[in-house]
């Protein structure tokens, strides 16, 4: 399984995509208390704005790692669906918007200060894509028989090569 983590080709199953998301939360808990600790803060209280340079690169760095893991399972979970790039786009997009409320509380920075509307607003359209993405990748069934991304994992090779070309 470790072998195909990091595979753009092909198809992955829920079960596939569900155990790399529950070892991705897992690792994630245990690196932000990492952080915690390492750093003697709370990364999860809203006293983000105490964050240093250094805390900041911490809790970035601890992001980027999260979505370098998710993003080629999740590549091939949409493929399982039928769906391409476009819509793994779409889907970071909702997730990353996230960060955008992170960053602008970062002194350091020296950005204007979002209105508590305008951090509801972006947590409310990111809130809507990463439910839409959870759901679509992580619960709706993939495509039956050979699509556009291979064969049906369930299947196995697949019984008409005319389909790739």
């Amino acid at each position: 399984m470790l072998r195909s983590l990091y595979t753009l080709e092909g198809r992955a199953t829920r079960r596939e995509y569900w155990t790399v998301f529950i070892a991705v939360v897992l690792a994630a808990i245990l690196g932000y208390a990492a952080i915690e600790l390492l750093f003697g803060l709370s990364i999860f209280s809203a006293e983000t704005s105490e964050f240093t340079v250094g805390e900041a690169l911490a809790y970035f760095s601890m992001s980027f790692g999260i979505s370098a893991v998710m993003l080629p399972i999740t590549l091939r979970r949409l493929h399982d669906r039928n769906k391409g790039v476009g819509w793994l786009i779409f889907y970071t997009f909702g997730n990353l918007i996230f960060e955008v409320v992170e960053v602008s509380y970062l002194p350091f920075l020296n950005l204007p200060t979002l209105s508590q509307d305008t951090i509801y607003t972006i947590y409310g359209i990111g809130g809507i894509i990463s439910v839409m993405s959870l759901i679509d990748v992580g619960c709706l069934r993939g495509t039956e028989g050979t699509n556009l991304f291979g064969p049906d994992p369930f299947v196995g090779p697949i019984s008409d090569p005319e389909v790739f070309r």
